[in-house]
């Protein structure tokens, strides 16, 4: 079983550029995309299916980015298994503690409040 993963960012009209290393090993390759419940995007190898254009871009459903509030400029990890290729928006997370919750920006960086509190009280300002 074959496994890679990359991370691409979306374009402004709902566009993913697959990496050429998982297409390369395929001839023509034309996908038909599913939907998971929890949102990951499944491009399987598919005779009937859609070809990505000349810059290895694959048009994501317009009801997948508003159902997932996908953005642009949103990161996905895309990963591939076999002739499966997977696309999950990567969710934010603090860099000190990897929380997902309750979240600020500081500098390009993603912080949550509980490490800024405990960076804090460590360097004596509280």
């Amino acid at each position: 079983m074959e496994y890679e993963f990359f991370e691409r960012k979306i374009d402004e009209f709902g566009r993913i550029a697959i990496p050429a290393e998982f297409l390369d090993s395929l001839d023509k390759a034309t996908f038909r995309q599913s939907v998971s419940d929890d949102g990951r995007v499944i491009l399987t190898l598919d005779s009937n299916g859609k070809e990505p254009d000349w810059l290895r871009r694959v048009l994501l459903p317009r009801s997948y980015l508003i159902k997932f509030s996908v953005n642009h400029g949103d990161a996905f990890s895309i990963s591939k298994q076999d002739n499966a290729i997977t696309l999950e928006k990567i969710k934010p997370a603090c860099i000190f503690t990897g929380r997902m919750d309750d979240l600020i920006e500081y500098r390009g960086k993603t912080v949550s409040r509980a490490a800024v509190i405990e960076l804090a009280a460590r360097a004596g300002l509280t």
